[in-house]
């Protein structure tokens, strides 16, 4: 067996599993703006920070969210989080600026721009996931927003240059399942390509 390096981050995120039911339960008002910190402080390609994540506090909203999910679990989350590739808000500094965002000067507009901020939002949610994980605060990502994004996208009144990437569901767990078997390394990484 491959020596694996042990401390609390480590085995955070190995011991990590998708808590799909809820204690009732808040998460306190500390322990959601440390989630909410720790998402600012993941890693943001050219310090441009073009993610925004929306908090779904209206029953009725997240239980529409939930519809969507074909996920009835969605609805009893205690949190639940929408994080969205956001250039809308960069667009409006640029207006301000005196930029035309319909033109090309504008590039935060172009497919590159939008995958990074794609994947900003997602460093985002995994870091308020791990850290939700090291709190003792369970969560599932819903790749599931998907199923029907205009209606997610109408839901949330989204403007131009947005688009939901990612939910988050996250509560103190009412379940302890077990951890998923993963892939042999070998399979998964390569040398040299």
């Amino acid at each position: 067996m491959t020596e694996v390096i042990h401390n609390s981050t480590v085995d955070t995120l190995l011991n990590r599993t998708s808590i799909r039911r809820f204690k009732p339960d808040m998460p306190t008002e500390a322990e959601i703006n440390t989630l909410e910190l720790v998402a600012q402080h993941a890693a943001s390609s050219q310090y441009l920070n073009d993610w925004s994540a929306i908090r779904v506090v209206d029953t009725v909203l997240q239980q529409k969210i939930a519809e969507i999910c074909h996920q009835p679990y969605v609805a009893s989350a205690p949190l639940l989080y929408i994080f969205v590739l956001d250039e809308y808000r960069n667009a409006q500094i640029a207006k301000r600026n005196g930029v035309d965002v319909y033109s090309d000067e504008f590039t935060l507009r172009n497919s590159y721009r939008f995958s990074q901020a794609q994947n900003d939002a997602v460093l985002a949610l995994h870091a308020m996931e791990t850290a939700g994980e090291s709190m003792g605060i369970g969560s599932v990502i819903l790749g599931s927003i998907h199923n029907d994004m205009d209606e997610m996208i109408k839901l949330l009144h989204l403007p131009e240059y947005t688009y939901p990437v990612l939910g988050l569901a996250l509560g103190y767990p009412d379940q302890s399942p077990a951890i998923k078997p993963r892939m042999p390394r070998e399979v998964q990484f390569f040398e040299d390509g």
